[in-house]
């Protein structure tokens, strides 16, 4: 059986398991984003001026949030900032239906992308179990 040697694990290293299991699902949102702003109706032009507005925000959020992050946050923030804005983000894109929904929505995951570097670390420092 697939699972004999769950009980076997401890606890955090099983709710990471579970953790990654249920946030691995929003990766496929990125697969199909612009097949759904198709369905919006929303034209090639527009969704690469999206696609525009979205990266330039990236660039400069990265910018000013690195600087800014000189001071220290506990690990534990960051994760909850980064998975925090992210739900704000896909619930925002559940029910977009104006490119300004998009753009909002761009906004929030520019704003935490510069924490998703220390993404892996964190989790590491949360949780140092090997297994």
């Amino acid at each position: 059986m697939v699972l004999s040697g769950w009980s076997k694990l401890p606890i955090g290293a099983r709710n990471l398991i579970i953790y990654y299991s249920i946030a691995s699902i929003p990766e496929a949102i990125y697969v199909f984003f612009p097949v759904y702003m198709y369905m919006l109706g929303f034209s090639l032009e527009l969704v690469g001026i999206l696609f525009t507005i979205y990266y330039l925000l990236l660039a400069l959020c990265n910018y000013v949030i690195g600087r800014l992050l000189d001071i220290r946050l506990s690990p534990k923030l960051c994760i909850i900032i980064i998975d925090s804005l992210g739900v704000i983000e896909n619930l925002l894109y559940s029910i977009a239906l104006t490119p300004i929904h998009f753009i909002i929505a761009f906004a929030i995951v520019s704003i935490s992308s510069p924490f998703y570097v220390a993404y892996r670390s964190i989790e590491k420092d949360l949780y140092p179990s090997d297994s």
